[in-house]
């Protein structure tokens, strides 16, 4: 559980975190995100979460430290057999930025 996150629930926030690896969701392209904090406060929000490639991620590659605003949203996390609970999320993210560039991959 994301608790920093769950009292931030329905706030807009400006966030910074180190893109750690690609991943595949559902339908979609994912990041995970690592150290996820407030930017402004520096506040420690989640050690990790996944979110989708958009827009707001044109550039980003595993290894950059990341900053945009994001809304802090509720979802229920389970399977159909398992017991469900409820989790946050970051959603609708914009205005994103690289802070700190990750090594550039070589060519093999």
């Amino acid at each position: 559980m994301r608790e920093k996150l769950g009292i931030r629930n329905g706030q807009r926030l400006r966030v910074r975190a180190k893109i750690e690896r690609y991943g595949t969701g559902f339908r979609e392209s994912t990041y995970l995100l690592t150290d996820v904090s407030d930017a402004r406060s520096g506040e420690v929000l989640s050690d990790h979460l996944w979110m989708s490639i958009g827009k707001y991620a044109w550039g980003f590659r595993p290894g950059d430290t990341v900053e945009f605003d994001a809304l802090v949203s509720p979802y229920e996390k389970g399977y159909e057999r398992r017991e469900k609970s409820i989790d946050f999320q970051l959603i609708n993210p914009t205005n994103g930025a690289i802070v700190v560039q990750g090594p550039i991959p070589r060519a093999l």
